[in-house]
Protein backbone atom coordinates (compact mmCIF):
# COMPACT_ATOMS: atom_id res chain seq x y z
CA UNK A 1 0.00 0.00 0.00
CA UNK A 2 1.07 3.58 -0.59
CA UNK A 3 1.11 6.01 2.29
CA UNK A 4 -2.50 6.99 2.93
CA UNK A 5 -3.63 3.39 2.27
CA UNK A 6 -3.80 3.69 -1.53
CA UNK A 7 -3.06 0.51 -3.44
CA UNK A 8 0.10 0.50 -5.56
CA UNK A 9 -0.09 -1.96 -8.45
CA UNK A 10 3.58 -1.57 -9.40
CA UNK A 11 4.81 -2.30 -5.88
CA UNK A 12 2.69 -5.44 -5.79
CA UNK A 13 4.19 -6.62 -9.08
CA UNK A 14 7.72 -6.09 -7.79
CA UNK A 15 7.09 -7.51 -4.34
CA UNK A 16 9.74 -10.08 -3.34
CA UNK A 17 9.84 -9.99 0.47
CA UNK A 18 8.10 -13.31 1.10
CA UNK A 19 4.49 -14.22 1.68
CA UNK A 20 4.31 -13.30 5.38
CA UNK A 21 3.49 -9.67 4.52
CA UNK A 22 0.85 -10.42 1.86
CA UNK A 23 -2.88 -10.26 2.54
CA UNK A 24 -5.57 -12.11 0.59
CA UNK A 25 -9.05 -10.60 0.23
CA UNK A 26 -11.82 -13.03 -0.78
CA UNK A 27 -14.90 -11.50 -2.44
CA UNK A 28 -16.71 -14.56 -3.87
CA UNK A 29 -16.95 -18.32 -3.50
CA UNK A 30 -17.64 -20.60 -6.47
CA UNK A 31 -17.26 -24.10 -4.99
CA UNK A 32 -17.84 -25.54 -1.51
CA UNK A 33 -17.06 -29.13 -0.54
CA UNK A 34 -17.39 -30.28 -4.14
CA UNK A 35 -20.64 -28.39 -4.78
CA UNK A 36 -20.79 -25.84 -7.61
CA UNK A 37 -22.12 -22.51 -6.30
CA UNK A 38 -21.83 -20.55 -9.54
CA UNK A 39 -25.60 -20.49 -10.17
CA UNK A 40 -26.36 -19.39 -6.59
CA UNK A 41 -27.20 -15.64 -6.44
CA UNK A 42 -24.18 -13.47 -5.62
CA UNK A 43 -25.64 -12.12 -2.37
CA UNK A 44 -26.16 -15.70 -1.11
CA UNK A 45 -22.62 -16.69 -2.12
CA UNK A 46 -21.32 -13.72 -0.17
CA UNK A 47 -23.25 -14.82 2.93
CA UNK A 48 -21.73 -18.31 2.68
CA UNK A 49 -18.25 -16.81 2.27
CA UNK A 50 -18.74 -14.51 5.25
CA UNK A 51 -19.75 -17.46 7.45
CA UNK A 52 -16.69 -19.44 6.34
CA UNK A 53 -14.41 -16.50 7.13
CA UNK A 54 -15.98 -15.60 10.46
CA UNK A 55 -12.65 -16.38 12.16
CA UNK A 56 -10.10 -16.31 9.32
CA UNK A 57 -6.33 -16.71 9.48
CA UNK A 58 -4.48 -13.41 10.05
CA UNK A 59 -3.68 -12.76 6.38
CA UNK A 60 -7.02 -13.78 4.83
CA UNK A 61 -9.94 -11.35 4.87
CA UNK A 62 -13.56 -11.25 3.81
CA UNK A 63 -14.04 -8.32 1.40
CA UNK A 64 -17.05 -6.26 2.46
CA UNK A 65 -19.40 -4.71 -0.09
CA UNK A 66 -21.69 -1.69 -0.23
CA UNK A 67 -25.40 -2.11 -0.93
CA UNK A 68 -27.66 0.57 -2.44
CA UNK A 69 -25.28 3.51 -1.84
CA UNK A 70 -23.19 2.97 -4.95
CA UNK A 71 -23.12 6.62 -6.05
CA UNK A 72 -21.89 7.85 -2.67
CA UNK A 73 -19.31 5.06 -2.55
CA UNK A 74 -18.08 5.94 -6.04
CA UNK A 75 -17.61 9.58 -4.99
CA UNK A 76 -15.52 8.36 -2.05
CA UNK A 77 -13.40 6.25 -4.42
CA UNK A 78 -12.78 9.34 -6.56
CA UNK A 79 -11.76 11.41 -3.52
CA UNK A 80 -9.19 8.75 -2.64
CA UNK A 81 -7.95 8.72 -6.26
CA UNK A 82 -8.88 5.07 -6.70
CA UNK A 83 -9.15 3.43 -10.11
CA UNK A 84 -12.86 2.70 -9.78
CA UNK A 85 -15.29 0.11 -8.53
CA UNK A 86 -17.15 -2.99 -9.69
CA UNK A 87 -20.95 -2.75 -9.64
CA UNK A 88 -22.72 -6.12 -9.48
CA UNK A 89 -26.32 -7.27 -9.47
CA UNK A 90 -27.09 -8.85 -6.11
CA UNK A 91 -28.91 -11.80 -7.72
CA UNK A 92 -26.34 -12.47 -10.44
CA UNK A 93 -24.77 -15.90 -11.03
CA UNK A 94 -21.08 -16.30 -11.73
CA UNK A 95 -20.53 -16.65 -15.50
CA UNK A 96 -16.96 -17.83 -16.19
CA UNK A 97 -15.49 -16.69 -19.50
CA UNK A 98 -18.42 -14.41 -20.35
CA UNK A 99 -18.73 -10.62 -20.36
CA UNK A 100 -21.87 -10.44 -18.30
CA UNK A 101 -24.12 -7.38 -18.09
CA UNK A 102 -24.53 -8.26 -14.39
CA UNK A 103 -21.08 -6.90 -13.51
CA UNK A 104 -19.83 -3.46 -14.56
CA UNK A 105 -16.40 -1.91 -14.11
CA UNK A 106 -16.98 1.77 -13.30
CA UNK A 107 -13.73 3.75 -13.60
CA UNK A 108 -12.95 7.13 -12.09
CA UNK A 109 -10.84 8.21 -15.05
CA UNK A 110 -9.16 6.84 -18.14
CA UNK A 111 -7.46 3.51 -17.47
CA UNK A 112 -6.81 1.12 -20.33
CA UNK A 113 -4.96 -2.11 -20.93
CA UNK A 114 -2.63 -1.71 -23.92
CA UNK A 115 -0.48 -3.92 -26.09
CA UNK A 116 3.17 -2.83 -26.07
CA UNK A 117 4.06 -2.60 -29.76
CA UNK A 118 7.40 -0.78 -29.63
CA UNK A 119 9.72 1.52 -27.74
CA UNK A 120 11.94 4.51 -28.38
CA UNK A 121 15.52 4.24 -27.05
CA UNK A 122 16.59 6.94 -24.64
CA UNK A 123 19.28 9.44 -25.47
CA UNK A 124 20.02 9.69 -21.76
CA UNK A 125 22.39 7.11 -20.39
CA UNK A 126 20.43 6.66 -17.18
CA UNK A 127 17.31 5.42 -19.01
CA UNK A 128 17.30 2.38 -21.34
CA UNK A 129 14.23 3.74 -23.19
CA UNK A 130 12.39 7.03 -23.26
CA UNK A 131 8.89 5.69 -23.88
CA UNK A 132 6.81 2.64 -24.78
CA UNK A 133 4.52 2.64 -27.81
CA UNK A 134 1.04 1.30 -27.17
CA UNK A 135 -1.74 -0.14 -29.29
CA UNK A 136 -5.02 -2.04 -29.07
CA UNK A 137 -6.71 -4.49 -31.40
CA UNK A 138 -9.68 -3.30 -33.38
CA UNK A 139 -11.41 -5.93 -35.56
CA UNK A 140 -8.21 -7.90 -35.90
CA UNK A 141 -5.83 -5.00 -36.61
CA UNK A 142 -3.43 -3.22 -34.29
CA UNK A 143 -4.23 0.47 -33.85
CA UNK A 144 -1.61 2.80 -32.35
CA UNK A 145 -2.84 4.68 -29.27
CA UNK A 146 0.18 6.70 -28.14
CA UNK A 147 3.36 6.72 -26.09
CA UNK A 148 3.92 6.20 -22.38
CA UNK A 149 7.03 7.87 -20.95
CA UNK A 150 6.26 8.32 -17.25
CA UNK A 151 5.39 6.10 -14.33
CA UNK A 152 8.52 3.91 -14.55
CA UNK A 153 10.97 3.43 -11.74
CA UNK A 154 14.61 2.65 -12.60
CA UNK A 155 14.10 -0.86 -11.30
CA UNK A 156 11.10 -1.43 -13.52
CA UNK A 157 12.86 -0.10 -16.63
CA UNK A 158 15.80 -2.43 -16.00
CA UNK A 159 13.38 -5.33 -15.61
CA UNK A 160 11.49 -4.40 -18.79
CA UNK A 161 14.43 -3.85 -21.11
CA UNK A 162 15.46 -7.53 -21.63
CA UNK A 163 11.84 -8.38 -22.40
CA UNK A 164 11.71 -5.61 -25.00
CA UNK A 165 14.95 -6.69 -26.70
CA UNK A 166 13.73 -10.29 -26.98
CA UNK A 167 10.63 -9.11 -28.88
CA UNK A 168 12.27 -6.72 -31.38
CA UNK A 169 11.30 -7.06 -35.06
CA UNK A 170 12.12 -5.07 -38.18
CA UNK A 171 8.62 -3.84 -38.93
CA UNK A 172 5.07 -4.08 -37.66
CA UNK A 173 1.74 -3.64 -39.45
CA UNK A 174 -0.14 -1.08 -37.40
CA UNK A 175 -2.73 1.59 -38.12
CA UNK A 176 -2.27 5.24 -37.20
CA UNK A 177 1.48 4.62 -36.81
CA UNK A 178 3.67 7.48 -35.51
CA UNK A 179 6.20 9.16 -37.81
CA UNK A 180 9.31 8.83 -35.61
CA UNK A 181 12.23 7.11 -37.32
CA UNK A 182 14.01 5.66 -34.27
CA UNK A 183 11.21 3.30 -33.22
CA UNK A 184 12.10 -0.24 -32.23
CA UNK A 185 9.06 -2.31 -33.16
CA UNK A 186 8.09 -5.34 -31.07
CA UNK A 187 6.10 -8.51 -31.54
CA UNK A 188 2.80 -7.68 -29.79
CA UNK A 189 3.17 -9.96 -26.77
CA UNK A 190 3.40 -7.70 -23.71
CA UNK A 191 0.37 -6.08 -22.11
CA UNK A 192 0.55 -3.06 -19.83
CA UNK A 193 -1.98 -1.00 -17.95
CA UNK A 194 -1.93 2.74 -18.53
CA UNK A 195 -3.72 5.70 -16.96
CA UNK A 196 -4.16 8.95 -18.89
CA UNK A 197 -6.12 12.17 -18.85
CA UNK A 198 -8.12 11.90 -22.07
CA UNK A 199 -8.11 10.95 -25.77
CA UNK A 200 -7.17 13.34 -28.57
CA UNK A 201 -9.41 13.60 -31.65
CA UNK A 202 -6.92 11.33 -33.42
CA UNK A 203 -7.30 8.59 -30.82
CA UNK A 204 -4.03 9.24 -28.98
CA UNK A 205 -3.72 9.20 -25.18
CA UNK A 206 -3.00 12.47 -23.40
CA UNK A 207 -0.56 12.54 -20.47
CA UNK A 208 -0.21 8.76 -20.28
CA UNK A 209 1.46 7.13 -17.28
CA UNK A 210 2.59 3.52 -16.91
CA UNK A 211 0.83 1.50 -14.19
CA UNK A 212 2.24 -2.00 -14.67
CA UNK A 213 2.42 -5.14 -16.81
CA UNK A 214 -0.47 -7.58 -17.08
CA UNK A 215 0.10 -11.31 -17.53
CA UNK A 216 -3.48 -12.54 -17.16
CA UNK A 217 -4.77 -11.71 -20.65
CA UNK A 218 -4.01 -12.43 -24.29
CA UNK A 219 -2.85 -9.50 -26.47
CA UNK A 220 -5.57 -10.14 -29.05
CA UNK A 221 -8.19 -9.63 -26.32
CA UNK A 222 -7.06 -6.05 -25.70
CA UNK A 223 -9.54 -3.61 -27.28
CA UNK A 224 -10.62 -0.04 -26.74
CA UNK A 225 -12.44 0.01 -23.42
CA UNK A 226 -15.54 2.12 -23.56
CA UNK A 227 -17.94 2.44 -20.68
CA UNK A 228 -21.49 1.76 -21.83
CA UNK A 229 -24.28 2.78 -19.51
CA UNK A 230 -26.78 0.02 -18.71
CA UNK A 231 -30.14 0.28 -20.45
CA UNK A 232 -32.95 1.50 -18.22
CA UNK A 233 -36.60 2.10 -19.18
CA UNK A 234 -37.52 5.57 -20.37
CA UNK A 235 -40.74 7.30 -19.41
CA UNK A 236 -42.45 5.80 -22.47
CA UNK A 237 -40.47 2.70 -23.46
CA UNK A 238 -40.20 -0.50 -21.45
CA UNK A 239 -37.54 -2.96 -22.59
CA UNK A 240 -37.87 -6.74 -22.75
CA UNK A 241 -35.44 -9.68 -22.97
CA UNK A 242 -32.38 -7.45 -22.72
CA UNK A 243 -30.05 -10.41 -22.19
CA UNK A 244 -31.21 -12.20 -25.35
CA UNK A 245 -28.15 -13.17 -27.38
CA UNK A 246 -28.26 -11.55 -30.84
CA UNK A 247 -24.69 -12.37 -31.97
CA UNK A 248 -23.59 -15.71 -30.46
CA UNK A 249 -19.99 -15.50 -31.68
CA UNK A 250 -19.40 -11.93 -30.50
CA UNK A 251 -21.57 -12.20 -27.39
CA UNK A 252 -23.62 -9.09 -28.24
CA UNK A 253 -27.14 -8.97 -26.84
CA UNK A 254 -30.36 -7.12 -27.48
CA UNK A 255 -29.30 -4.69 -24.75
CA UNK A 256 -26.16 -3.88 -26.74
CA UNK A 257 -28.32 -2.88 -29.74
CA UNK A 258 -30.60 -0.68 -27.64
CA UNK A 259 -27.62 0.91 -25.87
CA UNK A 260 -25.96 1.65 -29.23
CA UNK A 261 -29.00 3.42 -30.65
CA UNK A 262 -29.46 5.35 -27.39
CA UNK A 263 -25.86 6.55 -27.60
CA UNK A 264 -25.97 7.53 -31.32
CA UNK A 265 -29.53 8.89 -31.31
CA UNK A 266 -28.37 12.49 -31.70
CA UNK A 267 -26.48 11.77 -34.93
CA UNK A 268 -28.80 9.22 -36.54
CA UNK A 269 -32.16 10.93 -35.91
CA UNK A 270 -31.69 13.73 -38.50
CA UNK A 271 -31.57 10.97 -41.15
CA UNK A 272 -34.73 9.29 -39.82
CA UNK A 273 -37.14 12.09 -38.89
CA UNK A 274 -40.27 12.60 -41.03
CA UNK A 275 -39.46 9.44 -43.04
CA UNK A 276 -41.75 6.39 -43.10
CA UNK A 277 -39.92 3.44 -41.58
CA UNK A 278 -39.97 -0.07 -43.05
CA UNK A 279 -39.35 -2.09 -39.91
CA UNK A 280 -36.97 -4.99 -40.50
CA UNK A 281 -37.45 -7.04 -37.35
CA UNK A 282 -34.89 -9.63 -36.29
CA UNK A 283 -36.11 -10.66 -32.81
CA UNK A 284 -33.69 -13.61 -32.71
CA UNK A 285 -30.69 -11.57 -33.78
CA UNK A 286 -28.62 -13.03 -36.60
CA UNK A 287 -29.58 -16.57 -35.61
CA UNK A 288 -32.75 -16.46 -37.73
CA UNK A 289 -33.78 -14.49 -40.81
CA UNK A 290 -35.83 -11.41 -40.01
CA UNK A 291 -39.05 -10.08 -41.55
CA UNK A 292 -40.31 -6.71 -42.79
CA UNK A 293 -43.26 -5.02 -41.13
CA UNK A 294 -44.57 -1.82 -42.67
CA UNK A 295 -48.06 -1.54 -41.17
CA UNK A 296 -47.85 -0.68 -37.47
CA UNK A 297 -51.52 0.17 -36.96
CA UNK A 298 -51.92 -2.62 -34.38
CA UNK A 299 -48.63 -2.25 -32.52
CA UNK A 300 -47.60 1.42 -32.51
CA UNK A 301 -47.89 3.03 -29.04
CA UNK A 302 -50.26 5.97 -28.66
CA UNK A 303 -47.41 8.43 -28.16
CA UNK A 304 -45.59 7.49 -31.40
CA UNK A 305 -46.18 9.46 -34.61
CA UNK A 306 -47.36 7.59 -37.69
CA UNK A 307 -48.48 8.39 -41.22
CA UNK A 308 -51.15 6.55 -43.22
CA UNK A 309 -50.33 5.97 -46.89
CA UNK A 310 -52.03 4.10 -49.71
CA UNK A 311 -49.98 1.62 -51.73
CA UNK A 312 -50.28 0.80 -55.42
CA UNK A 313 -52.95 -1.83 -54.66
CA UNK A 314 -55.13 0.71 -52.84
CA UNK A 315 -54.26 -0.77 -49.45
CA UNK A 316 -53.91 1.65 -46.55
CA UNK A 317 -50.66 1.22 -44.57
CA UNK A 318 -49.83 3.03 -41.34
CA UNK A 319 -46.08 3.66 -41.23
CA UNK A 320 -44.11 4.52 -38.12
CA UNK A 321 -42.22 7.84 -38.07
CA UNK A 322 -39.00 7.87 -36.05
CA UNK A 323 -39.22 11.40 -34.65
CA UNK A 324 -37.33 11.05 -31.38
CA UNK A 325 -35.07 8.87 -29.27
CA UNK A 326 -37.94 7.04 -27.60
CA UNK A 327 -39.30 5.88 -30.96
CA UNK A 328 -35.83 4.78 -32.04
CA UNK A 329 -35.46 2.73 -28.84
CA UNK A 330 -38.97 1.34 -29.27
CA UNK A 331 -37.95 0.10 -32.72
CA UNK A 332 -34.77 -1.44 -31.30
CA UNK A 333 -36.83 -3.20 -28.62
CA UNK A 334 -38.99 -4.69 -31.40
CA UNK A 335 -35.82 -6.32 -32.72
CA UNK A 336 -35.01 -3.73 -35.39
CA UNK A 337 -31.26 -4.18 -35.53
CA UNK A 338 -31.33 -2.49 -38.94
CA UNK A 339 -33.07 0.86 -39.52
CA UNK A 340 -34.65 1.38 -42.96
CA UNK A 341 -36.08 4.85 -43.69
CA UNK A 342 -37.58 6.05 -46.93
CA UNK A 343 -35.48 8.30 -49.20
CA UNK A 344 -38.18 10.98 -49.10
CA UNK A 345 -39.58 12.86 -46.13
CA UNK A 346 -42.76 14.61 -45.10
CA UNK A 347 -44.43 16.63 -46.39
CA UNK A 348 -43.03 15.75 -49.85
CA UNK A 349 -43.06 11.96 -49.91
CA UNK A 350 -43.27 11.92 -53.72
CA UNK A 351 -39.92 13.74 -54.00
CA UNK A 352 -36.80 11.97 -52.74
CA UNK A 353 -34.07 13.79 -50.83
CA UNK A 354 -31.31 11.62 -52.29
CA UNK A 355 -30.05 9.91 -55.37
CA UNK A 356 -28.60 6.60 -54.20
CA UNK A 357 -25.81 4.84 -56.07
CA UNK A 358 -25.58 1.30 -54.71
CA UNK A 359 -22.27 -0.42 -55.48
CA UNK A 360 -23.04 -4.06 -54.67
CA UNK A 361 -20.12 -6.46 -55.37
CA UNK A 362 -20.53 -10.19 -55.93
CA UNK A 363 -17.23 -12.01 -55.38
CA UNK A 364 -15.27 -8.81 -56.04
CA UNK A 365 -12.40 -7.46 -53.96
CA UNK A 366 -13.11 -4.29 -51.99
CA UNK A 367 -10.18 -2.57 -53.71
CA UNK A 368 -12.13 -2.76 -57.00
CA UNK A 369 -15.22 -1.32 -55.32
CA UNK A 370 -13.13 1.58 -54.01
CA UNK A 371 -11.61 2.25 -57.42
CA UNK A 372 -15.08 2.30 -58.97
CA UNK A 373 -16.32 4.69 -56.28
CA UNK A 374 -13.59 7.11 -57.31
CA UNK A 375 -14.69 6.82 -60.95
CA UNK A 376 -18.09 8.02 -59.78
CA UNK A 377 -16.44 10.75 -57.70
CA UNK A 378 -14.45 12.09 -60.66
CA UNK A 379 -17.61 12.23 -62.77
CA UNK A 380 -19.54 13.91 -59.95
CA UNK A 381 -16.79 16.51 -59.59
CA UNK A 382 -16.90 17.23 -63.33
CA UNK A 383 -20.66 17.77 -63.10
CA UNK A 384 -20.46 19.84 -59.92
CA UNK A 385 -22.36 17.23 -57.91
CA UNK A 386 -21.63 16.80 -54.17
CA UNK A 387 -21.48 13.15 -53.12
CA UNK A 388 -21.33 11.42 -49.76
CA UNK A 389 -20.01 7.91 -49.21
CA UNK A 390 -20.81 5.25 -46.64
CA UNK A 391 -20.16 1.57 -46.21
CA UNK A 392 -23.22 -0.54 -46.84
CA UNK A 393 -22.60 -2.44 -43.62
CA UNK A 394 -22.16 -5.50 -45.77
CA UNK A 395 -19.84 -5.97 -48.75
CA UNK A 396 -20.31 -2.78 -50.75
CA UNK A 397 -20.49 1.02 -50.73
CA UNK A 398 -23.37 3.48 -51.01
CA UNK A 399 -22.96 6.90 -52.62
CA UNK A 400 -25.61 9.48 -51.71
CA UNK A 401 -26.23 12.68 -53.63
CA UNK A 402 -28.65 15.22 -52.08
CA UNK A 403 -31.20 16.37 -54.64
CA UNK A 404 -33.65 19.28 -54.76
CA UNK A 405 -37.10 18.12 -53.71
CA UNK A 406 -38.83 19.02 -56.96
CA UNK A 407 -38.18 15.75 -58.80
CA UNK A 408 -40.17 12.52 -58.69
CA UNK A 409 -38.79 9.10 -57.84
CA UNK A 410 -39.05 8.15 -61.49
CA UNK A 411 -37.02 11.18 -62.59
CA UNK A 412 -34.36 10.52 -59.97
CA UNK A 413 -34.17 6.85 -60.91
CA UNK A 414 -33.73 7.71 -64.60
CA UNK A 415 -30.95 10.17 -63.74
CA UNK A 416 -29.14 7.54 -61.64
CA UNK A 417 -29.60 5.03 -64.47
CA UNK A 418 -28.01 7.50 -66.90
CA UNK A 419 -24.97 7.97 -64.65
CA UNK A 420 -24.60 4.26 -63.91
CA UNK A 421 -24.96 3.31 -67.57
CA UNK A 422 -22.09 5.64 -68.41
CA UNK A 423 -19.92 4.27 -65.59
CA UNK A 424 -20.74 0.73 -66.75
CA UNK A 425 -19.68 1.60 -70.30
CA UNK A 426 -16.31 2.73 -68.94
CA UNK A 427 -15.90 -0.32 -66.69
CA UNK A 428 -17.68 -3.26 -68.40
CA UNK A 429 -15.19 -5.79 -67.07
CA UNK A 430 -16.08 -5.21 -63.39
CA UNK A 431 -19.64 -3.77 -63.43
CA UNK A 432 -23.08 -5.07 -64.29
CA UNK A 433 -26.60 -3.69 -64.65
CA UNK A 434 -28.12 -7.19 -64.55
CA UNK A 435 -30.44 -7.97 -61.63
CA UNK A 436 -29.81 -11.72 -61.65
CA UNK A 437 -26.99 -12.60 -59.18
CA UNK A 438 -25.88 -15.44 -61.46
CA UNK A 439 -25.44 -13.00 -64.36
CA UNK A 440 -23.29 -10.60 -62.31
CA UNK A 441 -21.00 -12.97 -60.48
CA UNK A 442 -17.55 -11.42 -60.24
CA UNK A 443 -19.04 -7.99 -60.99
CA UNK A 444 -20.17 -4.91 -59.07
CA UNK A 445 -23.91 -4.52 -59.50
CA UNK A 446 -25.03 -0.94 -60.12
CA UNK A 447 -28.55 -0.97 -58.74
CA UNK A 448 -30.37 2.14 -59.92
CA UNK A 449 -33.68 0.44 -59.05
CA UNK A 450 -33.08 1.25 -55.39
CA UNK A 451 -34.31 4.73 -56.30
CA UNK A 452 -37.98 3.80 -56.24
CA UNK A 453 -40.78 4.95 -53.97
CA UNK A 454 -40.99 2.73 -50.89
CA UNK A 455 -37.59 1.14 -51.49
CA UNK A 456 -35.32 1.44 -48.47
CA UNK A 457 -31.63 1.16 -47.67
CA UNK A 458 -30.00 0.69 -44.29
CA UNK A 459 -29.62 4.17 -42.83
CA UNK A 460 -26.28 5.76 -42.22
CA UNK A 461 -25.19 4.67 -38.68
CA UNK A 462 -27.50 1.65 -38.84
CA UNK A 463 -26.28 -1.68 -37.48
CA UNK A 464 -26.67 -4.59 -39.90
CA UNK A 465 -27.78 -8.04 -38.68
CA UNK A 466 -24.66 -9.78 -39.95
CA UNK A 467 -21.61 -11.45 -38.47
CA UNK A 468 -19.50 -8.99 -36.50
CA UNK A 469 -22.38 -6.50 -35.99
CA UNK A 470 -21.20 -4.15 -38.78
CA UNK A 471 -22.46 -0.58 -39.05
CA UNK A 472 -23.22 1.38 -42.21
CA UNK A 473 -20.56 4.01 -41.56
CA UNK A 474 -20.09 7.37 -43.30
CA UNK A 475 -16.63 7.87 -44.79
CA UNK A 476 -14.69 10.90 -45.88
CA UNK A 477 -13.29 10.55 -49.39
CA UNK A 478 -9.82 10.72 -47.84
CA UNK A 479 -10.58 7.51 -45.93
CA UNK A 480 -11.51 5.63 -49.07
CA UNK A 481 -8.50 3.57 -50.15
CA UNK A 482 -7.82 0.13 -51.59
CA UNK A 483 -7.03 -1.30 -48.17
CA UNK A 484 -10.45 -0.32 -46.76
CA UNK A 485 -11.95 -2.96 -44.48
CA UNK A 486 -15.65 -2.21 -43.77
CA UNK A 487 -15.64 -4.83 -41.00
CA UNK A 488 -13.86 -2.32 -38.77
CA UNK A 489 -17.01 -0.25 -38.37
CA UNK A 490 -19.08 -2.11 -35.82
CA UNK A 491 -21.50 -1.77 -32.96
CA UNK A 492 -18.47 -1.80 -30.66
CA UNK A 493 -16.20 0.64 -32.52
CA UNK A 494 -18.67 3.22 -33.85
CA UNK A 495 -19.07 5.27 -30.68
CA UNK A 496 -15.34 5.89 -30.50
CA UNK A 497 -15.25 6.81 -34.19
CA UNK A 498 -18.01 9.36 -33.63
CA UNK A 499 -16.07 10.86 -30.73
CA UNK A 500 -13.07 11.28 -33.02
CA UNK A 501 -14.70 12.18 -36.33
CA UNK A 502 -18.13 13.58 -35.52
CA UNK A 503 -20.92 13.27 -38.08
CA UNK A 504 -19.23 13.29 -41.50
CA UNK A 505 -22.58 13.82 -43.23
CA UNK A 506 -23.76 16.84 -41.24
CA UNK A 507 -23.62 19.12 -44.30
CA UNK A 508 -25.40 16.77 -46.67
CA UNK A 509 -28.52 18.91 -47.12
CA UNK A 510 -26.75 22.25 -47.45
CA UNK A 511 -26.16 21.84 -51.20
CA UNK A 512 -28.84 19.99 -53.14
CA UNK A 513 -28.41 19.09 -56.80
CA UNK A 514 -30.67 20.55 -59.48
CA UNK A 515 -30.82 17.62 -61.92
CA UNK A 516 -32.18 19.70 -64.78
CA UNK A 517 -29.22 22.07 -64.61
CA UNK A 518 -26.84 19.11 -64.71
CA UNK A 519 -28.65 17.68 -67.74
CA UNK A 520 -28.51 21.05 -69.47
CA UNK A 521 -24.77 21.19 -68.83
CA UNK A 522 -24.36 17.73 -70.37
CA UNK A 523 -26.35 18.80 -73.47
CA UNK A 524 -24.23 21.93 -73.84
CA UNK A 525 -21.08 19.82 -73.68
CA UNK A 526 -22.40 17.52 -76.41
CA UNK A 527 -23.14 20.43 -78.71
Amino acid sequence: MESGQKADFQKLQRYDRGQEHLHYYAFDILWLNGHNLQTVPLIERKKILQLLLAEPPPHIHYLEHIENDGIAFFEEVKKKRGEGMIAKRADSPYSPGLRSKDWFKVKTGYWQEMVVCGYIPSEKGARPFSSLLCAVYETGSLVYTGRVGTGFSEEMMEDLMPKLRDLEIDRLTIENAPAEKNIRWLRPRLICEVKFSNWTNDGIMRHASFVGLRTDKKPEDIHFEQAVKPVIPTGRVKFTNLDKLFWPEEGYTKEDVIAYYRDVAEVILPYLKDRPQSLYRTPSGIIEKGFFQKNVSEIAPDWAETVELTNSDGEKIEYLLCQDEDTLLYMANLGCIEINPWSSSLPQLENPDFMIFDLDPVDVDMSDVVRLAFDFKRLFDQLGIPAYCKTSGSRGLHLYVPVRRCYTYSQVQNFVKLIETYIHSQNPEITSLERSPAARKGKIYLDYLQNAKGKTMASVYSIRPRLGAPVSAPLSWDELHTGLDPRKFTLRTMRRRLERKGDLWHNIFKQRVDMQKVLNTLKDQET
